[in-house]
C-alpha cells in the first residue's frame, strides 16, 4: 500500500501471484486501501463493510471468478460482496455496459441507447451494397481496367461490413471525429484508398445521421461517453466508499482515463496486471518508442508491457518501486523458482531493438537455477493438429487426477479448442469451449443452413440427404416414423438418380417408382431399384408416400413468384421461418422442442431479428441462403451448464486474471497465437497512423501480455503443431525466443517434459497387440444358401471373383449408388440399344435414302425422351451420328447376305446344369442363309477383348452361343451357332463388329466347340460349389491376370491388406 499522502496509489501483482486471490486478501486485510481493513485478523467484522466498495475489472469471466474469491475468501461470515463492474477491456464480445441509479456515488446515465449490432451490420451492408455496385460501373474506367478487390454480392457486403464495422469502432474508442477524415492527406496512396476514403467520408455522414434519427449511439462511443463521465464523477464528487480498477492495462482511451480518475481518489486503488519489474531501465524507455524513420509505431505496441508503460506515461509517472508497489502472497517475494521465471520470460520478451543484452542475461543465472524456474514448463511439439489436440486433453486429464485441481486449456484457435472439447469426451468429460461456437455449426443453425439449401434456387442432394438425416427434422411425424421415411426417401428417390430432385416432385417420383417396381416384378424381370425398396412392406410405401407428400407441402409453401423476384430480407425472413418451422414441427403440432435448445433459442432470436429486418435491402433466392449464412455466422452459442467445473477451454481474453492448478497455452504457432498483423480494407497504415489509430501490432502486445501473465503460473504446457492444414508451421515468435534465452539446458528438460504427453498419444490409441494383416476371405457357406440362378454377365463375375456372388447373392448385400451420378456408359448404352432396337423392328431399309435421317429422327426422339441432363445428351447425340454411319453401312451388309435379325431376347435354361438356371439377355442374334446364328453384344465402352471371349476369360458370349443351341432363347432361335463377337458403339473405332469367332472361319464347327467347351466348364464349376469345402474365395486369379476389375465388395474382403506383396496366386480359376 502507497504512503499516506502520495497523489496515486497503484500497485502490480506480477505474473507469479494468484491475481484474484492475492487481489481479495490484500483488500480484506486492509492492505489496499488506506483505513478499509473490514475482515483484518482479530477485528469486528461488518456483515456491510464491503457493499460500499466498487471493483472494476476487465471482463465478465473475471467478475464472476472475483465473486467467488470473495465467498471462498469469506468462509462462513455473512457479508455483502462489493458491486463488481466490467469495463469490457479489449475485444469482449457482447459488452454489457452497466448502469448504476446510486445517488451521487456512480454516474446516473443518459437515456442514450447503443444501436442493435444486427440493424448496425444491415445498415452498414447496405451502405457497402450500394458503394460496391456502384464502384463497379462507375470506377472502374479510373481504375484502367484493374481487378478490384470488392464484395460482389450482398453476402460479400455482409462480410465487409464486419470490417467496416470493426473500423468505426476503433475510431470511436479512440476518440476520432469523423471529420478527421477530411485532413488525410492520400495524394501518394493507391487509386484504391482513394476509393475507400471516399466511401468512408460518405458512410462517416450517413452513419451519424441514421444514428441521431433514431436517438442511438455507436456501442463503443456510448461506452467511451459514460465511462468519461464516470471518471468526471469521481474527479468531481469522490466516492463514499473504496473504489479499485483491477486487472486492466488501460488500453482504451476511455478506460485509460477512468484508471486515473480512481488512482487519484484518496480510497482508490489501481491494481496492475504483471508491471516488468525486471527490464531495465534503458529497455524500458524503449518499450513505447517508434522503430522507423517515419515516427510511426512500428513494432513497439506489440511489446507485452506497451499498454502498462503507455498509461503509465500519461499517468506522469514511472515503474520505480518508491512509486509502484508490487504485492504477493508469498513471505519472500522477491525470490525463488517462479520470480526467477518471471525474470526469464520478461528478458525472452524484451524490445527487438535491445536484445543485445542477451548476452549479459546469459551469465545472470547458471544452467541449474533456468532449469530449476523452468521446471514447471512443458513444450509440446506435435506432428499435427489431432496430436496436439490430444496431447492436450491428456494434459488437462493428468490434473484433474489430483482432487480439487483445475486446469484450462487457454487458445485463441477455435479449431483447436472444439478438437480438444471432442477428445475430451473420450474421458467422459465434458468440456465446452467458453468463447462458444457459431450458431452455423450448431445442430439448429446446420438445420437452417440445409433447409435453405433445400428450398431457394436447385435442390442440392447432398444438402437434400444432410436435411433427411438431422435428428430435428419432423414434418409433423413421431421422431422414429420421420427418421424411417427419410431414409425410404434417400434410399428410394434420391440415391442413383441423374436428374436432381425439383421442388415438388417428390411424391409424384414416389408413386412413380412403385408403379415401375410393380410392373417389373409382374414381368419376372429384375428390378434395378436397391434390394431395399424391392423388399418395401405395404406400410412402408404409404409412409414413404406420407413422407414424401410432406416435404412437397413444405418445399411449396415458398411460392414460385417469390422465388423468380428479387424480395426484401423480411419476406426472405418470412418464408424461411415459416419452412424452417414445417420441417421441425412435430406430431402433436409442437415446435417447443425444436426451439427450447440452447442452439434453437439463438435460431429462434436471428429468425425474429429477420422478420424486423425491414425491407431496406434486397436480394434474390438463389443469393439468399448465402446472405443468410453470412448474417447468422455472426452469432455464437455459448454452453449453459452439464461441464466439468474443473476444466475450462478459454480464450485469452477470457483467461485473463485467473488462475489455475495447470494452464495448457495451445497453438503457439506464428499466425495463430500471435495472429498474423491484418490490415484494413478501408484504411493504409499510414492513413491509419495519421489519423492517430493503433496500429494492427497492438494486438500482438495484448496477446503477448496475456501470453507473459500466463507464464507465471505453476504449472505451464505450451503446445504446437509442427503442421496445420497440411503445411508446415513456424513455432511463436515468443516460445522460441523463450527457448534461446533459457538455454539448451533448460529447453531440453522443457521438450523432454512436453515428449511425456505425445508418448501418451501414440500409447492410448496403439492397438494392444499387434495387428496381422486380413487373410484373404473364402468363405464357405453352406450348400442350401449358395446360388442356384444367374446370368451370364454374373458368370463371368463367378470366375473373377467368387467372393462378389458370396456377398450379392448369399449375404444380400447391395451397393449404395452415390447420391449425385454424372450420366455413364451404362445410360449411353441403353439409349443406343434403344434406338438400334427401333430401327431393326421398324423394318427399314437400310439402304434406303431415308434411312440415315429416320434413324436419327428415332435417336432424337429416344434421347429427347431420356430423364439425362441436357449436357449429356448434347454429347452423346454427335457421338450417336458417327456411329450411325457405321452402324447402317454394316447393318445393310448383312441384310444384303440374307440375315433375319432378332433384337433384346432374354433366355433362360436349366439343361444339363443339374438344376442350377442360367439366364441371359442377348442384344442381337442374326440368323445366317444356313440357318445358323451370329451372336452379338453392343459394347459402348471398356470391355473385354474378342481374343478373351474365345479363350472364355470372358464367357457372356460363348454361353449365350450354348444357349442358343438348347433352345434358350425360344424355340424360333435354336440352332447351331456360326460366330460371335462385339459391336463396339463407339466413333472411331478400328473394327465396329469385333468377332470373337468369325461366321466364315475355316473351321464351321469352332464356335460350338468353344460354346460346348464353356458349357461344360461352368457344368465343372456349378458342381465344384455345391461341394460345402468350396470356398468363394476374393479373386481367383493371380494378380497378373486380374487386368482392371474391380469389385464393389473389395472393401468388404479388405483386398488392400492381402493383396499386396502376398503370394495369392494360387488361385482356382476355372
Amino acid at each position: 500500500m502507497r504512503a499516506t499522502g502520495t497523489r496515486h496509489n497503484i500497485v502490480s501483482i506480477p505474473p507469479g501471484a494468484a491475481f484474484l486471490q492475492t487481489l481479495v486478501e490484500k483488500l480484506v486485510c486492509g492492505e489496499l486501501v488506506e483505513g478499509f481493513a473490514p475482515f483484518a485478523d482479530g477485528a469486528e467484522s461488518d456483515p456491510l463493510a464491503l457493499a460500499g466498495v466498487t471493483i472494476w475489472v476487465p471482463t465478465r469471466r473475471a467478475a464472476r471468478s472475483l465473486a467467488t474469491q470473495f465467498v471462498t475468501r469469506l468462509g462462513n461470515r455473512a457479508a455483502v460482496l462489493p458491486r463488481i463492474v466490467t469495463l469490457g477491456d479489449g475485444d469482449e464480445e457482447g459488452l454489457e455496459f452497466q448502469r448504476f441509479v446510486a445517488g451521487n456515488d456512480l454516474l446516473v446515465p443518459s437515456e442514450a441507447q447503443a444501436i442493435d449490432p444486427f440493424i448496425h451490420t444491415l445498415t452498414l451492408s447496405r451502405l457497402v451494397h450500394s458503394w460496391a455496385s456502384a464502384l463497379r460501373e462507375n470506377e472502374r474506367a479510373m481504375m484502367g481496367g484493374g481487378d478490384i478487390i470488392m464484395p460482389s454480392s450482398l453476402a460479400d457486403a455482409i462480410g465487409f461490413a464486419g470490417e467496416l464495422g470493426s473500423l468505426m469502432e476503433s475510431i470511436a474508442t479512440e476518440d476520432i471525429e469523423w471529420s478527421q477524415l477530411n485532413l488525410l492527406d492520400v495524394a501518394d496512396h493507391a487509386d484504391w484508398w482513394q476509393l475507400t476514403l471516399k466511401f468512408l467520408t460518405i458512410a462517416s455522414d450517413a452513419m451519424p445521421a441514421f444514428l441521431h434519427e433514431r436517438g442511438l449511439e455507436e456501442p463503443a462511443r456510448l461506452r467511451g461517453r459514460l465511462i468519461r463521465e464516470q471518471a468526471q464523477q469521481y474527479r468531481e464528487h469522490g466516492s463514499t466508499g473504496p473504489v479499485i480498477a483491477a486487472g486492466s492495462t488501460g488500453s482504451i482511451p476511455a478506460t485509460a482515463d477512468l484508471l486515473q480518475a480512481i488512482a487519484a481518489l484518496p480510497n482508490g486503488a489501481l491494481v496492475l496486471p504483471g508491471l516488468d519489474r525486471d527490464l531495465d531501465d534503458e529497455s524500458w524507455s524503449k518499450v513505447d518508442l517508434p522503430d522507423n524513420a517515419k515516427n510511426e509505431d512500428g513494432t513497439a505496441p506489440g511489446h507485452p508491457q506497451y499498454g502498462l508503460k503507455k498509461l503509465l506515461t500519461s499517468m506522469k509517472l514511472s515503474r520505480g518501486h518508491d512509486e509502484i508497489e508490487h504485492i504477493t502472497l508469498s513471505a519472500e517475494p522477491d525470490s525463488g523458482p517462479l520470480r526467477v521465471r518471471e525474470h526469464i520470460v520478461s528478458e525472452a520478451l524484451r524490445p527487438s531493438a535491445t536484445t543485445d543484452k542477451w548476452q549479459d542475461f546469459a551469465t545472470k543465472y547458471d544452467d541449474a537455477q533456468k532449469a530449476e524456474a523452468l521446471a514447471g514448463v512443458s513444450i509440446v511439439e506435435a506432428r499435427g493438429e489431432r496430436q496436439e489436440a490430444l496431447a492436450i486433453a491428456l494434459a488437462l486429464r493428468e490434473t484433474i487426477e489430483t482432487e480439487g485441481a483445475t486446469a484450462a486449456l487457454v487458445t485463441p484457435d477455435r479449431n483447436l479448442a472444439r478438437r480438444v472439447a471432442v477428445e475430451m469426451r473420450r474421458f467422459d468429460i465434458v468440456v465446452d469451449d467458453s468463447a462458444g461456437q457459431p450458431l452455423r455449426n450448431r445442430p439448429a443453425g446446420t438445420f437452417a443452413r440445409l433447409a435453405l439449401a433445400t428450398a431457394f434456387g436447385p435442390i442440392d442432394p447432398v444438402a437434400l440427404t444432410g436435411l433427411l438425416k438431422h435428428p430435428d427434422l419432423r414434418l409433423g411425424l413421431p421422431r422414429a416414423k420421420a427418421r424411417h421415411g427419410a431414409r425410404l426417401l434417400e434410399l428410394a428417390i434420391l440415391r442413383g438418380a441423374i436428374m436432381p430432385p425439383e421442388r415438388g416432385f417428390f411424391e409424384d417420383a414416389a408413386q412413380t417408382l412403385r408403379r415401375t417396381l410393380l410392373q417389373v416384378i409382374a414381368d419376372e424381370k429384375t428390378p434395378r431399384a436397391h434390394s431395399t425398396i424391392v423388399r418395401m412392406s405395404d406400410d412402408e410405401w404409404l409412409l414413404l408416400i406420407d413422407f414424401c407428400q410432406r416435404l412437397d407441402e413444405a418445399v411449396l409453401l415458398i411460392e414460385d413468384d417469390v422465388l423468380n423476384t428479387k424480395q426484401p430480407l423480411d419476406r426472405w425472413g418470412q418464408c424461411t421461418t415459416a419452412f424452417i418451422e414445417a420441417l421441425a414441427i412435430d406430431e402433436h403440432g409442437e415446435l417447443a422442442p425444436f426451439y427450447n435448445t440452447t442452439d434453437g433459442a439463438a435460431l429462434h432470436g436471428f429468425l425474429a431479428q429477420l422478420l424486423d429486418s425491414g425491407e431496406e435491402l434486397d436480394t434474390t433466392a438463389d443469393h439468399w441462403p448465402d446472405v443468410f449464412d453470412a448474417l447468422m455466422g455472426q452469432r455464437t452459442v455459448r454452453a449453459q451448464g452439464g461441464t466439468d467445473p474443473r476444466i475450462a477451454i478459454l480464450g485469452p481474453l477470457e483467461a485473463r486474471l485467473q488462475t489455475f492448478d495447470r494452464v495448457v497455452l495451445g497453438g503457439l504457432n506464428e499466425g495463430t497465437w500471435p495472429a498474423a498483423a491484418r490490415n484494413d480494407p478501408f484504411l493504409s497504415r499510414p492513413m491509419k497512423a495519421q489519423l492517430g489509430l493503433p496500429s494492427p501490432e497492438r494486438r500482438t502486445g495484448l496477446a503477448a501480455h496475456d501470453f507473459q501473465m500466463m507464464m507465471g503460473m505453476a504449472d505451464v504446457v505450451l503446445t504446437r503443431a509442427a503442421r496445420a492444414d497440411n503445411a508446415p508451421t513456424v513455432a511463436s515468435r515468443w516460445v522460441q525466443r523463450l527457448m534461446l534465452v533459457a538455454g539448451s539446458h533448460a529447453t531440453t528438460a522443457m521438450q523432454e517434459r512436453g515428449r511425456k504427453f505425445t508418448d501418451w498419444v501414440t500409447a492410448i490409441d496403439a492397438p494392444k497387440e499387434t495387428e496381422k494383416p486380413a487373410q484373404r476371405p473364402a468363405p464357405k457357406p453352406p450348400v442350401d444358401v449358395r446360388p442356384n440362378r444367374l446370368s451370364v454377365t454374373a458368370v463371368a463375375t463367378w470366375i473373377e471373383d467368387p467372393y462378389a456372388i458370396y456377398a450379392k447373392h448369399i449375404l444380400g448385400l447391395q451397393p449404395l449408388q452415390p447420391l449425385i451420378r454424372d450420366a455413364d456408359a451404362r445410360e449411353r448404352g441403353e439409349l443406343y440399344h434403344q434406338v438400334f432396337e427401333e430401327f431393326v423392328r421398324s423394318g427399314i431399309n437400310p439402304e434406303a435414302d431415308h434411312a440415315m435421317d429416320q434413324l436419327l429422327l428415332s435417336a432424337k426422339a429416344v434421347f429427347g425422351e431420356a430423364e439425362i441432363p441436357q449436357e449429356f445428351i448434347a454429347q452423346w447425340l454427335p457421338r450417336f451420328t458417327e456411329i450411325a454411319e457405321e452402324f447402317l453401312s454394316w447393318h445393310a451388309r448383312q441384310i444384303a447376305g440374307g440375315h433375319k435379325v432378332t433384337v433384346e431376347r432374354s433366355g433362360r435354361t436349366e439343361k444339363g446344369l443339374n438344376g442350377f438356371t442360367l439366364t441371359a439377355r442377348a442384344d442381337r442374334m442374326d440368323r445366317d442363309v444356313d440357318g445358323r446364328f451370329i451372336i452379338y453384344d453392343y459394347k459402348t465402352g471398356a470391355s473385354p477383348t474378342a481374343a478373351r471371349a474365345r479363350d472364355m476369360k470372358a464367357p457372356q458370349l460363348p454361353l449365350e452361343a450354348a444357349m442358343t443351341i438348347r433352345g434358350a432363347f425360344g424355340d424360333d432361335l435354336q440352332g447351331e451357332v456360326a460366330g460371335f463377337g462385339y459391336l463396339r458403339l463407339i466413333p472411331g473405332t478400328p473394327k465396329f463388329a469385333d468377332m470373337a469367332v468369325q461366321p466364315d472361319h475355316g473351321d464351321p464347327d469352332m464356335a460350338t466347340q468353344i460354346a460346348e467347351e464353356a458349357w461344360k466348364r461352368l457344368g465343372a464349376m456349378i458342381k465344384k460349389y455345391r461341394d460345402k469345402s468350396q470356398p468363394y474365395r476374393s479373386y481367383n486369379r493371380p494378380p497378373k491376370e486380374r487386368r482392371s476389375y474391380s469389385s464393389d465388395y473389395d472393401h468388404l474382403a479388405r483386398l488392400g491388406e492381402w493383396s499386396n506383396g502376398a503370394d495369392d496366386s494360387a488361385g482356382d480359376a476355372s
